[in-house]
């Protein structure tokens, strides 16, 4: 980026080649599945200490509000 902009390499938003593969797997492997789901159910999980349901919290903040970096 020596110009100020981008001149080479991948588009921005193109995924790596080995997540790819790793999300393809896991997609086959357990095709219902769903991190937010079950992140969000881990925060709401009474019997967990609440130091860490915050930390799941702040994990489910994170796919909803990609710019939240909230320090509790």
């Amino acid at each position: 980026m020596a110009k100020g902009f981008k001149t080479g390499g991948r588009t921005k938003g193109t995924p790596n080649r080995d997540k790819q593969a790793l999300r393809e797997r896991l997609s086959s492997l357990y095709p219902d599945y769903q991190p937010i789901l079950a992140v969000v159910g881990l925060a709401n999980d009474e019997t967990l200490e609440p130091f860490i349901r915050s930390n799941y919290d702040q994990a489910a903040a994170s796919y909803i509000h990609q710019n939240s970096m909230a320090v509790i």
